[in-house]
C-alpha cells in the first residue's frame, strides 16, 4: 500500500485476501476493490486494492527484486532454459507435481514479464534509434516467453483443473501440489494477456470455467491486460465471460468481474448496463464490494444510477459511514469505519477523472472547500488535486 492512501488498516493494507481452497465453503469476507483512474485514451485500470498482478495478491507472492532489467548474458542463458522447462511440460509433469519448481519457473518468468511490460510501458513519445533498440529487445523476449506459456496452456497439455485427476482414482490431488497447480496457470494466463497475440486470446477465454478462485481472478485480469488489443469480436467475448463471471457463487469473483466490465465494457452495450444496475440495486450483488465496483463501472459510463450513488454514497462522507456501519454490523468499531470510509472516498476521488457527471464534481467541490472540506486531510487533498485535473482536462487547446 502506497503511502499517500488515507490511514489503512492491517487488514486493508495486505490487498486481496486468499481465495479460499478449492471445493472449501468459507472464506474472509473480501476488502472492497475499486478500479483506479484510467490512462489517456482507452479507459484502463491500475487496480487499486487489487494490484496488477493477481497471482501476487492470492498467493501472497511479491516480485523477484534481485532481477534487473539490464539482465546480462548468463541471466538471459538463464531465461532461456526456464522457457524450455515450459515448453517441454507435459500432463504427468503438472498433474503430479511433487514440489513447486513448475510454479517457481512459472512465477519468475512471469515476474519477467511483468517488468518487461512496465519499461515498455514507460517508452517516451519521441523515443531514440536507441530506446527503439531496446524496445525491440524486450519486445522479443515477451514473446518468448509468453510462446512457452501458450504452449503449456494448450487443453491437450493442461485441461482445467478440476479435470486433471490422480492416477489412483481412489483419491485425491494433494492439496499442495493442487495449489502449486492453480498458481502456475495463473501466471501463464497473466503472461500471455500482456504481449495480446491474437492466437493466444482463447487460452484465457478457456480457464473461464475453472473451478479454482486463482485461476477465475487471473482470467478477469487477463481481460483488463487484453484491453489495447481487442477486435470488436474479441471485446463482445470478453464481456461475455466477465459476465458469466459475475454470476460466480464466490463473491470475490463478482467483485472482480464487476470491476474489469467498468474496463472493457462500452456505454452503449446493454447487457452491461443492466447487469452493473442489478448489482448497484442490490439484486445481483453478493456484496457491497461488488455494488462499489459497480457503480464506479456505471458512473464511468455516465449512467445516472451509478453517477448519483457515486456521488451520494460514495463521496459523501456521512452516508458512506452510515452504510458502512449498517453493513458491518454494531461489533465494527466506530474507527475502522471511519478508516474504511477514509479508503473508499480516497480511492473514488482517484477514479473520478474518468466521470463526467456534474452531481460527481459538485460533490468532489464540496469535499475540497476550504472551510468545510473532509476531515481527512488526504482525502480533501485527493479532492483538490481531482478538481485540478478535471480543470485541466476539460481546458479549451
Amino acid at each position: 500500500m502506497s503511502n499517500d492512501t488515507p490511514n489503512p488498516s492491517p487488514q486493508e493494507d495486505q490487498g486481496l485476501p486468499m481465495p479460499p481452497a478449492e471445493g472449501s465453503s468459507t472464506g474472509s469476507s473480501p476488502t472492497i476493490h475499486i478500479p483506479a483512474p484510467a490512462t489517456p485514451g482507452k479507459q484502463i485500470l491500475q487496480l487499486v486494492l487489487i494490484p496488477a498482478i493477481i497471482v501476487c495478491v492470492c498467493v501472497g507472492l511479491f516480485l523477484f527484486i534481485s532481477w534487473t532489467l539490464n539482465s546480462g548474458a548468463d541471466d538471459l542463458e538463464k531465461e532461456k532454459r526456464l522457457v524450455e522447462k515450459i515448453k517441454n511440460i507435459g500432463y504427468e509433469d503438472f498433474a503430479f507435481a511433487k514440489d513447486a519448481e513448475i510454479w517457481r519457473n512459472a512465477a519468475e518468468l512471469g515476474d519477467r514479464v511483468t517488468i518487461l511490460y512496465a519499461k515498455q510501458k514507460q517508452m517516451p513519445a519521441n523515443p531514440s534509434k536507441e530506446e527503439l533498440a531496446q524496445a525491440q529487445k524486450r519486445q522479443l523476449r515477451m514473446q518468448f516467453i509468453s510462446s512457452a506459456f501458450a504452449k503449456a496452456l494448450d487443453p491437450q497439455r493442461i485441461p482445467l483443473i478440476q479435470n486433471i485427476k490422480p492416477k489412483d482414482k481412489t483419491k485425491k490431488i494433494d492439496p499442495k501440489t493442487r495449489i502449486i497447480q492453480e498458481k502456475t496457470i495463473a501466471y501463464f494466463v497473466l503472461g500471455i494477456s500482456k504481449l495480446g497475440q491474437p492466437s493466444d486470446f482463447k487460452h484465457i477465454l478457456f480457464r473461464k470455467d475453472s473451478q479454482a478462485a486463482t485461476v477465475k481472478l487471473s482470467v478477469l485480469h487477463g481481460l483488463i491486460f487484453w484491453e489495447p488489443h481487442y477486435t470488436p469480436q474479441t471485446r463482445d467475448q470478453a464481456i461475455d465471460t466477465a459476465l458469466h463471471l459475475l454470476k460466480d457463487p464466490l463473491p470475490i469473483i463478482a467483485d472482480v468481474a464487476a470491476l474489469t466490465l467498468g474496463v472493457i465494457g462500452e456505454e452503449d452495450n446493454l447487457q452491461v448496463i443492466q447487469a452493473l444496475g442489478q448489482c448497484l440495486n442490490g439484486k445481483a450483488s453478493k456484496t457491497i464490494d461488488t455494488k462499489f465496483n459497480a457503480a464506479i463501472a456505471l458512473a464511468r459510463f455516465n449512467n445516472p444510477a451509478g453517477s448519483q450513488y457515486v456521488a451520494n454514497i460514495m463521496l459523501n462522507r456521512g452516508a458512506l459511514e452510515k452504510l458502512l456501519s449498517e453493513n458491518l454490523g454494531p461489533k465494527e468499531s466506530s474507527q475502522n469505519i471511519q478508516i474504511k470510509a477514509d479508503n473508499i472516498l480516497y480511492r473514488t476521488l482517484k477514479n473520478a477523472n474518468s466521470m463526467k457527471s456534474a452531481i460527481i464534481w459538485k460533490q468532489i467541490a464540496k469535499l475540497a472547500d476550504d472551510n468545510q472540506g473532509d476531515t481527512n486531510a488526504t482525502v480533501k487533498a485527493a479532492a483538490i488535486q481531482s478538481l485540478k485535473n478535471h480543470g485541466d482536462n476539460n481546458k479549451t487547446p
